[in-house]
C-alpha cells in the first residue's frame, strides 16, 4: 500500500466543541481550580510503556517505580500497539496475575491522576483495573465490567466509599479504552473525576478526603482485587500516574497523545485499506472506494475536493474517463486532518491496475513451508470481472498443476530433502496479459510415525464458580482413557478475536503427519443466551496450525457458514483421499428456516474453503448438530447428535459424501448428551466414543466414555459405557476432541507443560 501525499495537523491539547464542552465564555465543564500541583502530561511520575523488561521486572521509563510482573503476568506483542501487559486473571483462591508496583510508592500524594489504556477480556460484574490499597476497607481503584468503567475512594473504615461510573449496554471490552481518573483538590476539598476517550464523564465530591486518607505504605498493583472478586483479564497499554491533578484539557491530550503514540499509524493503515476498498493504491483507483464514518470506534469526517464530480460522497467514482484524474480526499479524526491524493485511472490505463489486483488474490499459503497439498483456484474475481487462471509448475511430478479426475490439481509430493518449485498463473483483463511466478519450499518427506498416546484438546467447565475457560485445553493419555491435564489445567492457547471464546475444539493431522489443524468454535456463552447463540452468532471458523504441537500460529478467523446462518458450532474435518482435501463439517441454523442440521465445506490450506453445502438434513425425527467422524476399512462412521430427544445416533457410508444410512438409533441407550467424539484406541480394534452428559439422566457428568470392543460393535453401534474406575478425565473437562500421538510427541508436551 503506497500513501502519495498526506498532510497532517494535530489539533492535541485545544478544546474542540461537542467532544469536550466549551460553553460559550470557554470555561470547561469539569475541573477548573486547583489548590495545588497541577499535572505536566510530558512528565509522568511513573511511566510503563512495556517496552523495557528485565526478567519480571516492568522498567519504569521514568526512572522512578519499576514493577514486578507477579504470578506469571506476561508482556505479549500487539500487532496494532507494541508491547502490552496481559494478565490473563485468576481468583481469590488461586493467586491471579498482576502487575505489582512498590508499596509506599503513593505515600503523602492527595492528588492523583491515572491514566492508561485498557481492552478488556473478563465477564465479571466489576474487575480492578488499577489500586492504591491498604485493606479492602481503605482503597482507591479503577474498575471495570461487564457493562461499566469506574473510579473509586474508600477512603475509611467509617466512610462511605466514592464512585463515579460510566454504564455501558454492552461490554466496554469491545475496543480499546483510554480511562483517565483524577483526585484533585476544588479549594480546602477533593473531588474525584473521571474521563473515558477524552471525554468528561462525572465528577463528585470528596469533602476532606484524598488518596493520603487511605495511609502510608498501601500496597499499589494493576490488576489485583481490593475485595472479592476475580483478578482481571486484560490487555494494557500506556501507564501514565501523576502525582497531581488533571484538567479537562489534561484527559484531552492524554488520549490524543495515547492515540498518536500507540495506534495512529495503525488506524491509518486500516483507514486506507477501507477507503481503498477493492483499489490496490490510491495512485490507481478503478473501483468505487468507501468512506467508513467510523473505524474501531473512532468518528472520521470526510471532506471530498470542491469543484470536481469524478467521486461522489458515497464514494461512487465515475468510470469511462478519457483520461486519468486526480481527486483530494480529506479524513478528519482524533484532532488529526489527512489529506490523500487519489488518481482515478483513464479507460487506457485500467489494465494495469487490474492486472496487480488479480496478483494480490494468487497466495499461496506458507509457501516457504508447504508440507501438504495446495489450493489452485481456476478463477479470481475482480470488481466485475471474472478472470481465468491457467497455472504451469516447473516440476509437476512434486506440485502438479491439472486435475486428475476427481483430484483438483496442487498435489504435493514430498521427497527425501527440501526441494524448489516455482508455479506459473498466467491471466488476461482488460485485455492486457499478466504472469505471477510463485516460489515454493517443499519439505522434505516426514518420517512415518508410530502412535503410542494420546492428546485431548477441550474447553474447561466452572469449576472454579467463575465462569468456563472458554479456552483452549489440553491433556496427555497413555491409553486413551485415563488424562492428565497439561499447563495446570489451565488454557495453553486463548482466543483474541471474534467472540474471544472458543468451545468445542478439534485437532487433526495431516495425512504427511508432519502439521497440525486445530479449530474451534466462534462463541462466548458466558451470557447463558444460547438463542442469540443460535440465531445471531458467529459464522466464523476459528483455526490455529502447528508443525510440532508446541508452537502455534497466530489464531485467525474465516467466515465458512451459508448466507443467513445463525450461528457456525462444533466445526469438525475428516480427509478425503479421493480429492486430497479436507472435509469440514459443522452445525448451522439457517435463520428463519426449518432447524439446525449439518453443512460441509472443503479446504487444503484452511484459509479458502469451498461454498458450504448440506451434509445432514433436518428430517420427520429432529433436527441435529454435532457431528463426529472416523473412517476404518473404507466405511465412514458418523455420530450425530439429534436435539429433538438428546441423543446420540451412527450412520454409515462407504464414500465421505455419500449416502448415509441409520445403524444405530440411539448409542447404549444415552439420553441427555451433546458433542460426541469418536477415537480408535492405538494398536487396537476397539474404538473410545465421548459424550457429554449436560442435562437429564446425565446432568452434570461431563465427558465420559464408551467402548467399543471390536470392529463387529463398531459396525453395530454397540458401546458399552465405562464405569468411573476405569478413566479419569481432567477437572471440568468439556467437549473436544482426542488425537493419536506419538511417544516423542507426548513426551515434548509433558516437558513443556507439564502434567
Amino acid at each position: 500500500m503506497k500513501l502519495r501525499k498526506v498532510v497532517i495537523t494535530s489539533l492535541m491539547g485545544l478544546c474542540v466543541l461537542g467532544a469536550w464542552g466549551c460553553d460559550s465564555k470557554g470555561k470547561e465543564n469539569g475541573n477548573d481550580t486547583y489548590s495545588s500541583k497541577k499535572i505536566d502530561i510530558s512528565s509522568p511520575d511513573i511511566y510503563y510503556d512495556f517496552s523495557q523488561i528485565d526478567g519480571n521486572t516492568v522498567k519504569d521509563n521514568s526512572g522512578n517505580h519499576d514493577g514486578i510482573l507477579e504470578n506469571d503476568a506476561t508482556i505479549v506483542e500487539d500487532s496494532e500497539r507494541g508491547g502490552v501487559l496481559y494478565l490473563a486473571g485468576g481468583n481469590s483462591k488461586t493467586e491471579g496475575q498482576y502487575l505489582k508496583l512498590p508499596a509506599g510508592c503513593m505515600d503523602g500524594v492527595k492528588e492523583l491522576t491515572v491514566a492508561l489504556d485498557i481492552k478488556y477480556e473478563g465477564t465479571e460484574v466489576k474487575d480492578y483495573v488499577f489500586g492504591v490499597g491498604s485493606s479492602n476497607a481503605k482503597f482507591f481503584s479503577i474498575g471495570i465490567g461487564e457493562n461499566r468503567i469506574d473510579a473509586y475512594l474508600q477512603p475509611l473504615n467509617n466512610v462511605k466509599d466514592k464512585m463515579v461510573t460510566k454504564k455501558y449496554a454492552t461490554s466496554p471490552g469491545e475496543t480499546w479504552k483510554h480511562i483517565v481518573a483524577t483526585i484533585y483538590a476544588d479549594g480546602e476539598q477533593y473531588k474525584l473525576a473521571l474521563y473515558i476517550d477524552g471525554e468528561f464523564i462525572s465528577e463528585m465530591d470528596l469533602g476532606e478526603h484524598n488518596l493520603a486518607s487511605i495511609g502510608e505504605g498501601a500496597e499499589v498493583s494493576i490488576g489485583k482485587p481490593y475485595m472479592s472478586g476475580k483478578y482481571l483479564t486484560a490487555y494494557i497499554s500506556e501507564v501514565k500516574v501523576y502525582k497531581g491533578a488533571a484538567a479537562k484539557e489534561d484527559a484531552a491530550s492524554l488520549y490524543y497523545s495515547n492515540f498518536i503514540d500507540t495506534y495512529a499509524a495503525v488506524f491509518e493503515e486500516k483507514l486506507v485499506t477501507e477507503m481503498l476498498s477493492e483499489n490496490m493504491d490510491i495512485s490507481e483507483i478503478v473501483s468505487d472506494i468507501a468512506l467508513p464514518k467510523k473505524i474501531d470506534n473512532y468518528e472520521i469526517e470526510w471532506i471530498l475536493q470542491e469543484g470536481q464530480d469524478i467521486i461522489d460522497t458515497a464514494g461512487k467514482i465515475k468510470t469511462d474517463l478519457a483520461n486519468d484524474e486526480s481527486v483530494k480526499v480529506t479524513a478528519m479524526y482524533m484532532g488529526q486532518t489527512k489529506e490523500y491524493e487519489l488518481i482515478v485511472l483513464g479507460k487506457n490505463n485500467i489494465g494495469k491496475a487490474f492486472g496487480n489486483m488479480v496478483k494480490n488474490k494468487l497466495v499461496i499459503y506458507n509457501a516457504d513451508n508447504i508440507r501438504g497439498n495446495i489450493t489452485l483456484t481456476d478463477t479470481v474475481s475482480v470488481v466485475e470481472d471474472v478472470v481465468d487462471i491457467t497455472w504451469k509448475s516447473s516440476d509437476s511430478n512434486i506440485v502438479s498443476d491439472k486435475d486428475k479426475g476427481s483430484m483438483p490439481k496442487g498435489v504435493v509430493a514430498r521427497g527425501k530433502k527440501d526441494q524448489i518449485v516455482t508455479l506459473t498463473a498466467d491471466y488476461e483483463v482488460k485485455g492486457v496479459k499478466g504472469t505471477v511466478e510463485i516460489p515454493l519450499t517443499v519439505k522434505a518427506k516426514s518420517d512415518d510415525k508410530v502412535y503410542t498416546n494420546y492428546i485431548y484438546t477441550y474447553f474447561r467447565g466452572n469449576i472454579y464458580g467463575d465462569g468456563e475457560s472458554q479456552h483452549i485445553h489440553m491433556a496427555a493419555s497413555e491409553d486413551g482413557l485415563h488424562w492428565s491435564a497439561l499447563n495446570n489445567n489451565e488454557a495453553i492457547l486463548k482466543a483474541k478475536l471474534g467472540t474471544k471464546g472458543v468451545r468445542d475444539s478439534f485437532i487433526i493431522r495431516s495425512p504427511e503427519g508432519d502439521r497440525f489443524y486445530l479449530i474451534g468454535t466462534d462463541l462466548d456463552a458466558s451470557g447463558g443466551d444460547w438463542a442469540a447463540y443460535g440465531n445471531k452468532g458467529s459464522k466464523y471458523i476459528r483455526i490455529w496450525e502447528s508443525d510440532d504441537l508446541l508452537n502455534w500460529s497466530e489464531e485467525r478467523l474465516v467466515e465458512i457458514a451459508p448466507q443467513r446462518a445463525g450461528m457456525m458450532w462444533a466445526p469438525e474435518c475428516y480427509y478425503d483421499d479421493a480429492t486430497g482435501e479436507y472435509l469440514v463439517y459443522w452445525s448451522t441454523g439457517i435463520v428463519g428456516g426449518n432447524g439446525k442440521k449439518i453443512y460441509c465445506a472443503k479446504t487444503r490450506d484452511f484459509y479458502t474453503f469451498t461454498e458450504a453445502q448440506i451434509y445432514k438434513d433436518v428430517d420427520s425425527e429432529g433436527t441435529y448438530i454435532d457431528t463426529t467422524m472416523t473412517m476404518y476399512q473404507g466405511i465412514y462412521y458418523r455420530f450425530t447428535k439429534r436435539e429433538n430427544d438428546i441423543t446420540i445416533l451412527l450412520e454409515t457410508s462407504d464414500e465421505i459424501l455419500g449416502d448415509f444410512k441409520l445403524v444405530k438409533d440411539t448409542i447404549n441407550g444415552e439420553s441427555g448428551v451433546e458433542g460426541p467424539a469418536i477415537f480408535k484406541l492405538n494398536g487396537e480394534e476397539k474404538w473410545i466414543l465421548m459424550m457429554d452428559g449436560y442435562t437429564g439422566a446425565n446432568s452434570g457428568v461431563g465427558y465420559f466414555p464408551l467402548v467399543a470392543n471390536s470392529l463387529a460393535d463398531l459396525k453395530k453401534g454397540n458401546f458399552e459405557r465405562l464405569t468411573s474406575t476405569d478413566y479419569e478425565m481432567p477437572k471440568g473437562a468439556k467437549h473436544g476432541s482426542f488425537l493419536p500421538i506419538t511417544a516423542e510427541e507426548y513426551e515434548a508436551l509433558i516437558e513443556k507443560w507439564g502434567n
